[in-house]
């Protein structure tokens, strides 16, 4: 389904289970991601009965392209518009690296419409390799192919173990980036660009009120390890777990672990508000 946004920009939605009067699940993209990545949680959640939301965020590969250099905020005020759309009072909130980053924000900016949120390899502040490594990656959009730009992205998100097994998967998948149409790669600066400027907010997390979950994986060269036990430490009411040889994309490099510790906080923290 399609929700437009008070900007008049269209957000690509899709829904599971909507028709159940369980709680609500908001999966929330990487920044290089979309609806799809979300493959190995999808059917654990749906089985376990909850009403299931996905979106591609304003600038990724579905939904509409902003003139502007969006901000998390803006993000926030999306899903919220996502929500009433949907009659949703309030959901859990299950976010991936730029998602876990919009999840903490929509924690802080509209606390009662957020249940809980599970933070997946994330972080609240940048450092100056992590903003090099993504200015890399605006380069490598601009100016190589769309199999080239994967494979050299690849390196900084995949850990070694996952690399080592999946090469091949790896390098299958790198092809599927050529068939991307020419706008995806400038949502994906624009979005870049979001994260460089708007991710500097560690100290608001002690505002938050909501339950937590931080999660991360061990070999995360993006996002190292560090900033999760921060973020951890300050959010009040806090589970933290680090996934052994996973790097930045636990979502499919440590999936069955990830949706047990997903699954069963969400579970143990149902009807929350």
């Amino acid at each position: 389904m399609i929700v437009v946004n008070k900007q008049g920009l269209k957000m690509y939605v899709e829904t599971l289970n909507l028709d159940k009067n369980s709680d609500a699940v908001f999966f929330l993209n990487g920044v290089m991601a979309s609806v799809n990545s979300w493959g190995y949680q999808r059917g654990v959640f749906e089985d376990a009965g909850f009403r299931l939301i996905f979106h591609d965020f304003i600038n990724q590969l579905r939904s509409d392209k902003s003139e502007q250099v969006y901000t998390l905020h803006q993000h926030c005020v999306d899903i919220t518009e996502i929500m009433d759309a949907l009659n949703i009072a309030s959901a859990h909130l299950i976010g991936t690296s730029y998602g876990g980053e919009v999840a903490m924000k929509m924690a802080i900016d509209f606390p009662d419409r957020v249940k809980t949120i599970s933070i997946i390899d994330s972080t609240s502040e940048t450092d100056p390799l992590m903003i090099h490594q993504v200015r890399m990656w605006q380069m490598m959009a601009q100016n190589l192919s769309g199999e080239n730009f994967f494979l050299g992205m690849l390196p900084s998100v995949y850990g070694e173990k996952y690399i080592r097994e999946y090469g091949e998967t790896l390098k299958k998948r790198s092809k599927d980036f050529n068939g991307l149409p020419k706008d995806y790669f400038s949502g994906l600066c624009s979005l870049i660009d979001t994260f460089v400027n708007d991710v500097d907010f560690t100290w608001d997390l002690t505002k938050i009120t909501k339950k937590a979950l931080v999660v991360c994986g061990q070999d995360d060269i993006l996002k190292p390890v560090r900033y999760s036990m921060q973020m951890a430490q300050l959010i009040p009411d806090c589970e933290f777990v680090i996934l052994p040889q996973c790097g930045h994309v636990a979502i499919y490099e440590a999936s069955d672990t990830l949706n047990s510790c997903l699954l069963g906080f969400i579970m143990k923290n149902r009807g929350n508000d």
